[in-house]
């Protein structure tokens, strides 16, 4: 319970930093825009705190309840955030919630409700991150998304009229592996620091350290070209169906693990898809944020 709890908390702070955030830049005269941007953001405790909530206490979550629940439940709870941005998004624009935001919300009320259901928790603490089999299965799960990202590379160098969707599919496919990721580098460090790990666990813990940075790198760089080809409405949402769809794999494959009842993954499933259908009902709201 306390893993959900973080997890969910984790990606209401994310939300409500960017919220903040945006208000902050609302709120600023044209002059201050034009003249003293950044000088008056750092000074403006809304934009402050905004950026404490998505970069601090949202990170110091997501952490902490990877320990509890581990990568398969994560990304899914953490979407749960999507809530404060569409009540967010439409109070700074002075909007109501329309039918189908309303829609998406109830949907994502229901996807955390089946995520809890599952049972799909992988207590990274308890986990031993010094089996091979493991160490085996984080290259080939790694390796498949890293082969699909250079697929996707060369097509859309190719295929103009769906540039901006293979971009995107890469963004996604690059925030899977560090959702991953995180999972190995927290299993491995105390045993890092001890001086008690195996060449296994070094090497998992050098690989989530490069990986993790240059997954975020690629990530960002590639979702503001993605934006260039592509209306953001559109592509914020479609990023988030390897994000959601992926922690199946991760806990079935990677960790091998067995699931706890019949209705478990079908569970995590359809609350993968009431999230990506969810996502598209609050594009609109993602993209003027």
């Amino acid at each position: 319970m306390l893993g959900i709890i973080l997890g969910i908390s984790a990606g209401v702070a994310n939300y409500l930093g960017i919220v903040l955030q945006k208000k902050a830049v609302n709120d600023m005269s044209d002059e201050a825009k034009e003249n003293m941007f950044f000088k008056t953001l750092v000074k403006n405790p809304v934009w402050l705190l905004g950026l404490i909530l998505s970069q601090a206490v949202s990170a110091v979550c997501m952490i902490t309840a990877q320990i509890y629940v581990g990568p398969a439940l994560l990304p899914g709870l953490m979407a749960s955030g999507l809530i404060v941005l569409a009540i967010g998004s439409a109070k700074i624009n002075k909007e109501t919630l329309q039918l189908p935001e309303i829609s998406a919300i109830l949907f994502i009320f229901g996807a955390v409700i089946l995520l809890g259901l599952s049972g799909l928790s992988i207590e990274v603490g308890n986990f031993d991150f010094s089996q091979v089999w493991f160490f085996i299965n984080c290259i080939v799960f790694t390796g498949v998304f890293i082969v699909l990202s250079f697929i996707f590379e060369i097509f859309q160098r190719k295929m103009e009229n769906v540039r901006a969707i293979l971009l995107i599919l890469i963004v996604g496919a690059m925030y899977v592996l560090s959702n991953f990721w995180i999972s190995p580098l927290i299993g491995t460090i105390d045993n890092i620091f001890t001086g008690s790990a195996i060449w296994v666990e070094w090497i998992l813990f050098l690989l989530a350290c490069v990986i993790l940075v240059l997954t975020n790198i690629l990530a960002i760089g590639k979702q503001q070209t993605a934006f260039k080809y592509g209306d953001a409405s559109k592509l914020v949402p479609l990023r988030q169906f390897p994000i959601q769809m992926a922690p199946a794999f991760i806990y079935l494959f990677v960790f091998s693990s067995a699931p706890p009842f019949l209705f478990s993954i079908p569970f995590l499933l359809v609350a993968a898809t009431m999230i990506i259908v969810s996502s598209f009902l609050l594009g609109k709201r993602q993209a003027e944020i």
